[in-house]
């Protein structure tokens, strides 16, 4: 039977064809993704290293997140879709954006976060104690 599938070219010809097919449907079927890079910066412009950056796609529960570097530069590698954006960064006021994702292979932000506001509270209540007078002195040598 062997010697018969050897002398048929057209069979080997069909056979290479249905194996190209079948890796082609497969190449395709896979779920292209988009990259998401940007740039986290204060107001004076400057990067803002260490912030978090975080990506919720609206139908489904999972996150995808990433940390900006020293440059303030940040990846994410998403999946088309509608997703929340949340950048934080401490000492800075957070941001949301929305984010729509189509077939785009790469798409860019730059996001400027607010300095936070400086909120500290000093309570002075009078609790009825009193200090002990004070007096000075003088101490000489012997």
């Amino acid at each position: 039977m062997f010697s018969i599938l050897v002398r048929r070219p057209n069979f080997w010809l069909c056979c290479s064809f249905w194996v190209v097919g079948t890796l082609l449907c497969c190449v395709s079927a896979q779920t292209t993704r988009v990259s998401v890079q940007g740039t986290v910066l204060d107001p004076t412009r400057g990067p803002i290293a260490g912030a978090r950056i975080t990506a919720s796609l609206e139908s489904r529960p999972s996150t995808s997140s990433a940390v900006s570097d020293g440059k303030g530069e940040f990846s994410l590698l998403l999946e088309p879709g509608s997703y929340a954006l949340k950048i934080a960064a401490e000492g800075f006021v957070e941001q949301a954006q929305l984010l729509s994702l189509g077939t785009t292979p790469l798409v860019t932000r730059e996001i400027v976060l607010e300095i936070a506001p400086h909120l500290d509270a000093v309570t002075v209540s009078d609790s009825g104690y009193q200090l002990a007078a004070t007096s000075s002195g003088t101490k000489t040598l012997t």
